[in-house]
């Protein structure tokens, strides 16, 4: 049974995503409010704590949040920080597997395996190159030995 985790530097991937979506924000709240006016300070505040909550506690606590397990029957993935989603997938059931990458993962060194079967699909994010290669590895020959054996 192989067990992985999203990398720590999923976390970078996903603050730095926070920080550009961060930014229209900001500029909105400055065209439209007057600046050093008491409501410009209220939108300001509270932009700032949601971002720094996010930032500081949400997105940490997400990323550690994120599991891939296969056993040798099926592939689960589990999720959420406020409520736990776990998604299970046969492997005899899976279609194809794909490799994303945006230029930022490929930076750092991480991809997002996407797992296709018939009843959905899988996302777990923030794995390395190597990690996906050995799991790819592992579901084709765990399914190949499921349909040899039948």
């Amino acid at each position: 049974m192989a067990v992985l985790g999203a990398h720590a530097r999923l976390l970078w991937v996903w603050r730095i995503f926070l920080t550009l979506a961060a930014l229209p924000v900001a500029f909105l709240s400055s065209l439209f409010l007057r600046p050093l006016s008491p409501l410009w300070w209220a939108a300001t505040g509270f932009w700032a704590v949601v971002f720094l909550f996010c930032f500081l506690i949400y997105l940490p606590i997400r990323q550690r949040a994120i599991f891939l397990v296969m056993n040798g029957e099926s592939l689960i993935l589990s999720e959420g920080v406020f409520s736990v989603i776990e998604r299970t997938v046969p492997l005899e059931n899976i279609q194809y597997i794909r490799v994303r990458s945006t230029p930022i993962h490929r930076w750092l060194g991480l991809s997002t395996l996407v797992v296709v079967s018939a009843g959905g699909r899988l996302e777990m994010p923030g794995l390395g190159r190597g990690e996906v290669d050995r799991l790819v590895k592992g579901i084709f020959g765990l399914g190949a030995k499921g349909q040899g054996q039948g």
